[in-house]
């Protein structure tokens, strides 16, 4: 007798059934789009087989969504079924990395899977990353980034904070402090280093523990 899906898969499965729908787009035109047979497709819709991290993007991308799309409804606690390794982790929201930084708050509460939890603790949150000035680090525009708030510590060697400074602006770099100065700087050649004088706001809200590409 075969398992049945676990909710988290079948949530998924519904909100990709729903969104191929309101595409006007049959079961196999997906399945041509992604290069699957439209089994496959049949399978992820009804909660059968669960996406996994890379395939999420993949049928965002497809149906021109985003990946929060398909994870709405999914509870903060739930478990995929692939991995019993998997934690909830909230997305606060996306962080520009480029010039003019911002931190932009989500609208809504929305969560995404992080199948390391050793990784997190209990105030860590996602961000998407919106922008390409940490591309040589491997952070790609879009890609998502786990924080975990913290002060500045030289231990943690040549590490990646997101800040705010100047009460307007925000950024993921790395930092440098020199003579009272902090300097952000990015891992992309084609943006320039960016000092933050002592007499102006500049605060840490973490570290980046890790990116990855965002399913």
């Amino acid at each position: 007798m075969k398992n049945k899906p676990k909710q988290f898969d079948k949530q998924i499965g519904l909100n990709l059934k729903q969104a191929r729908i309101n595409r006007s787009m049959q079961q196999n035109q997906l399945a041509d789009k992604l290069d699957l047979n439209p089994q496959t497709i049949s399978n992820y819709e009804n909660g059968k087989r669960g996406l996994t991290v890379g395939t999420l993007k993949e049928f965002a991308d497809a149906l021109s969504i985003k990946v929060t799309d398909l994870l709405k409804g999914v509870p903060e606690n739930a478990v995929p079924e692939s991995s019993s390794n998997t934690t909830m982790v909230p997305v606060l929201g996306s962080i520009k990395a480029g010039p003019d930084g911002i931190i932009q708050d989500q609208n809504e509460d929305e969560y995404l899977p992080l199948y390391d939890p050793e990784r997190r603790n209990k105030d860590s949150f996602w961000l998407i990353v919106d922008g390409d000035s940490m591309t040589g680090d491997g952070i790609q525009n879009n890609d998502i980034v786990l924080i975990k708030p913290c002060e500045f510590d030289e231990s943690y060697g040549n590490t990646i904070y997101v800040v705010s400074y100047g009460y307007e602006n925000a950024a993921i770099k790395r930092l440098s402090f020199v003579d009272g100065h902090v300097t952000l700087i990015s891992s992309n050649p084609s943006y320039q280093p960016i000092t933050v004088n002592n007499d102006e706001h500049f605060h840490i809200f973490g570290r980046v523990i890790m990116s990855q590409h965002k399913f």
